[in-house]
């Protein structure tokens, strides 16, 4: 149906600024993309069957740029376009809109473990400064 040639990451991140730009132009080309929506954001934020191309080390600009116009397009654009709205309310199960990034993001998700095991190490320091507060006041 669409050609699937891994386009480099580079030329995607270009495509999506000139798609920003044409996008709050133009009503036929935001009704075009409206309609592909999927496709794009499939290119722009990846699915796990069609990864993003290379460098890894700038997925997440690509990804950030793309929920970034995708936002904005929606606060601008949202009530006019049912499928935008739905496409929207499709990412919101899967980004964080605070971090602009995948819930599933490894960076993040090592982020937050690391956060969970500090908060843990904090309450057993806190747990054990408590059970010896009492052993002092027993004695």
């Amino acid at each position: 149906m669409y050609p699937r040639e891994p386009l480099y990451l580079q030329v995607r991140l270009r495509c999506v600024e000139l798609c920003d730009s044409l996008f709050q132009r133009s009503h036929v080309f935001r009704s075009l993309l409206v309609r592909h929506l999927e496709f794009f954001l499939s290119l722009v934020v990846g699915q796990a069957d069609s990864p993003l191309p290379a460098p890894t080390s700038r997925h997440r600009e690509l990804q950030r740029a793309g929920l970034v116009a995708v936002r904005e397009w929606h606060s601008n654009f949202g009530p006019a376009y049912r499928r935008l709205q739905l496409g929207y309310t499709a990412l919101e199960a899967r980004v964080d809109w605070g971090q602009l990034c995948l819930k599933t993001d490894p960076g993040l998700v090592r982020r937050r473990e690391q956060e969970e095991r500090r908060e843990e190490a904090r309450r057993r320091r806190v747990e054990k400064a408590r059970e010896e507060v009492r052993k002092v006041e027993e004695e």
